[in-house]
């Protein structure tokens, strides 16, 4: 391992090593690169994180800036990890939450193999995540987070933060409080559940299922011109419309024709508005 004239480290390690680790210290940067990465856990107070996948065979971690807390690198048996200390992967979420009051800002980008699977942290942080094709499982407490063109199941888990997610392939589950969620891509079966936060899916190609479950949020669901429809809407005290036409507020049914069996729409809320339209 080297460290060039501006303080960067540079370092790589072989797929055979059983433990590899690094710590990277407030005012330090660091350049990692490794083979035999087949898992990437991230886990992160504040900053920005970039995961990025590529079709090279090797992973590269680039940390431009490390603040008020140590950053941890390791690499054990496959298992890539890049994560302030003191984070809990049992309970991601509740952990994130526990964090919000410590300093520990970071500038992160790494690079990784498609394949590579993903379990993503962040309590203030902007995150991306693009370019996966094994899915990924992405939690935040206020910080946004950007998915852009990822393959597999997605899941997600926000307490404020908003999500926007593009070019997705594969089913999708997201669990949110307050943040907005905007998502497009081919998805067959979404859900999302939500309190306060908007909803706007705009789901491409054959659509199995789709369930929005909110409490104020306003929620609208996209699908192509051809698709055949089922879309059940409740809600107390919002407005449920289907291509235009507006649907009793408990118990609301419309059915579309189209080409191959039904997109299942479900949409329930409390005051929230509800629209199902097509592309």
């Amino acid at each position: 391992m080297e460290t060039n004239e501006q303080g960067t480290f540079e370092g790589s390690t072989p797929a055979d090593s059983s433990l590899e680790r690094w710590t990277v210290r407030p005012g330090e940067t660091r350049t990692i690169t490794l083979e035999g990465v087949r898992r990437l856990k991230v886990g992160v107070i504040a900053g920005s994180v970039d995961v990025v996948g590529h079709d090279e065979p090797w992973a590269r971690v680039e940390v431009h800036r490390v603040d008020g807390r140590d950053l941890e690198v390791s690499l054990d048996d496959g298992a890539l990890t890049v994560a302030h200390p003191l984070l809990r992967w049992s309970n991601l979420i509740e952990s994130l939450k526990s964090l919000g009051t410590e300093r520990g800002r970071v500038e992160v980008s790494i690079l990784v193999p498609r394949h590579v699977s993903l379990t993503y942290g962040q309590v203030t942080a902007q995150g991306l995540v693009a370019g996966l094709s094994a899915g990924a499982d992405v939690s935040t407490v206020s910080g946004d987070v950007q998915l852009d063109g990822v393959t597999g199941t997605v899941q997600v888990n926000t307490v404020s933060g908003d999500v926007e997610a593009t070019g997705l392939d594969g089913d999708v589950q997201v669990h949110a409080l307050s943040g907005d969620v905007t998502m497009s891509g081919r998805s067959r079966r979404v859900g999302v559940d939500t309190v306060s936060g908007d909803v706007l899916l705009d789901v491409l190609g054959p659509v199995d299922a789709v369930s929005v479950n909110g409490v104020s949020g306003d929620a609208t669901v996209r699908v192509d011109e051809d698709v055949a429809l089922e879309v059940v809407t409740n809600t107390v005290s919002g407005s449920g419309r289907v291509l235009g036409t507006a649907l009793p507020k408990r118990g609301g049914r419309h059915s579309e024709p189209g080409t191959g069996p039904a997109a299942r729409i479900t949409l329930n809320s409390v005051s929230g508005d509800h629209a199902v339209v097509r592309r």
